[in-house]
């Protein structure tokens, strides 16, 4: 028998590159937000991703979503 090593999960905890900009937004657990998005009075959901460049306003986006990079939401 051999003994499994456990590998922890690549995404732990919710990371937010240094040159975002939030206004009253709500980040779910374990997201993920690239550089340079702007993100303002909307809510992203557990497990999600917005890639870099991206703008989104006055949206609900869901659990496990993808945003691609230079997306714009409701802005």
């Amino acid at each position: 028998m051999s003994v499994a090593t456990v590998i922890p999960a690549r995404l732990q905890h919710t990371r937010i590159d240094e040159s975002v900009r939030l206004r009253e937004t709500h980040i779910g657990q374990q997201c993920k937000i690239l550089a340079h998005s702007a993100l303002e009075y909307c809510e992203l959901g557990d497990f999600s991703y917005v890639g870099e460049h991206c703008s989104i306003a006055d949206s609900q986006i869901g659990r496990f979503c993808a945003i691609a990079n230079q997306v714009r939401i409701g802005a």
